[in-house]
């Protein structure tokens, strides 16, 4: 899928794009980990970074359509690239 299309999928195409993106980047930490025998920090999972950015916009995607697919605030819904790279282990 590319992402200015994610407004015209359903939720449950859009969630199974979502399962489908976390577990890439969970085999890409697991593989790295049975390499080096550690979590990748930061700026190893930088490689991955447009994974990343997508797996955050299937998220977003998500969220908007739960609520009925109202406008948010650009403010309050999007976060800079730097904060995204900072969340990326909670969203693993």
């Amino acid at each position: 899928m590319q992402g200015r299309h994610l407004a015209t999928q359903s939720i449950p195409d859009l969630s199974n794009e979502k399962k489908r993106v976390k577990n890439e980047l969970k085999v890409y930490d697991n593989a790295f980990l049975q390499q080096f025998k550690r979590i990748p920090s930061r700026s190893e999972k930088e490689p991955m970074r447009n994974l990343y950015m997508y797996y955050k916009r299937l998220k977003q995607a998500i969220v908007k359509k739960q609520a009925g697919g109202g406008a948010q605030e650009r403010s309050g819904s999007v976060q800079s690239a730097g904060s995204a790279m900072t969340n990326l282990s909670a969203d693993s």
